[in-house]
């Protein structure tokens, strides 16, 4: 073997194990971010920690599987002429998780502080549902981003007009709330709304396409961007799902219904850059209201002073037209 014979299928096989090994941490990185075990919380609370009563909610699907929520219901006298605003958590979340981050010492919320409760007080009915492999609903797939999880936010809704005259809900005034990946999954579940049963959306802090998401995601996990092509190649190979159909920015020409979109510029996972891309696309069908926060991180815009009056004025805006107005206790 001659030298140069020598040099150049060391060279081959080295590209190929470098290939090989670039090509299979990223099918780890999938993997992991879409089948790990997102129902078993270290810690969790409940309406119950808090002294409020919830209905246990169980939302049968199609064949073995169904999705668990909880409903907060406002007394006869307080209640907002049925008004109901479903709470959609994040990739990673549910129902009942509590947040904590090292780097934010002594932070711990659930979906009760992001608004539940809040929402709850003023007259709404509240219900927070965990997504198919999160929290107490079953198994169901890989994680999808929104594309499939949109469904169950659909089936929720549906379950609530069916369920509207036992629950106290008015069927025509059903709104959505999401952060995240799912505020991602309100959006996407309000173009695929083809019955117009959904009257309005506050969306925290989603992403605008999938894609670029990923990348933040990996960014924020310091994880070098080179791994980003074959992560997102297996990912999409692995959900059978295309990334565009978990992206919002492809579906927003088909919501019919008010959005309110809120992002902070202190958010080192999914950067404020997603919020613009959302609000600047040409092809709404009414432009989304915004407001930009900042300095907050990530799942943490809530602790703006009038996070909760602001939300809670957009839903009474566009659910409850005509209701005399009463500010939460």
């Amino acid at each position: 073997m001659t030298t140069f014979e020598f040099w150049f299928w060391l060279t081959a096989i080295s590209l190929t194990v470098a290939l090989c090994a670039w090509q299979s941490l990223g099918w780890w990185i999938a993997r992991r971010f879409l089948y790990s075990d997102h129902r078993n919380f270290l810690v969790t609370q409940t309406p119950a920690d808090r002294g409020i009563n919830a209905r246990k909610l169980r939302i049968e699907l199609d064949g073995p599987h169904h999705l668990s929520a909880w409903l907060l219901s406002p007394s006869q006298k307080q209640s907002l002429h049925g008004a109901c605003i479903v709470m959609v958590h994040g990739y990673d979340s549910g129902k009942d998780k509590v947040w904590s981050y090292p780097c934010d010492d002594g932070y711990r919320s659930s979906i009760l502080d992001q608004g539940a409760e809040s929402l709850w007080r003023a007259g709404f009915h509240v219900l927070a549902m965990d997504l198919r492999n999160h929290g107490e609903s079953s198994c169901n797939g890989p994680v999808t981003l929104g594309a499939r999880e949109s469904d169950d936010v659909l089936a929720t809704v549906e379950y609530l007009t069916q369920h509207a005259d036992q629950l106290g809900i008015d069927p025509n005034r059903i709104g959505l709330r999401g952060e995240s990946m799912g505020g991602a999954t309100c959006l996407i579940a309000a173009a695929k709304d083809r019955h117009n049963r959904i009257a309005g959306v506050w969306v925290d802090s989603a992403y605008a396409d999938a894609a670029s998401a990923i990348l933040d995601f990996l960014r924020y996990k310091n994880i070098p961007p080179l791994f980003g092509p074959p992560t997102r190649y297996w990912m999409v190979r692995m959900a059978s799902v295309p990334l565009a159909q978990a992206s919002p920015l492809d579906y927003v020409g088909h919501i019919d219904c008010p959005v309110f979109l809120t992002h902070s510029t202190g958010d080192t996972m999914l950067p404020c850059r997603h919020l613009h891309s959302l609000s600047d696309a040409p092809h709404w069908r009414r432009p989304p209201e915004t407001w930009v926060l900042q300095s907050h991180q990530h799942n943490r815009l809530w602790r703006e002073p009038d996070y909760h009056d602001r939300q809670i004025d957009f839903f009474r805006r566009v659910l409850c037209r005509n209701v005399p107005y009463r500010r939460s206790a």
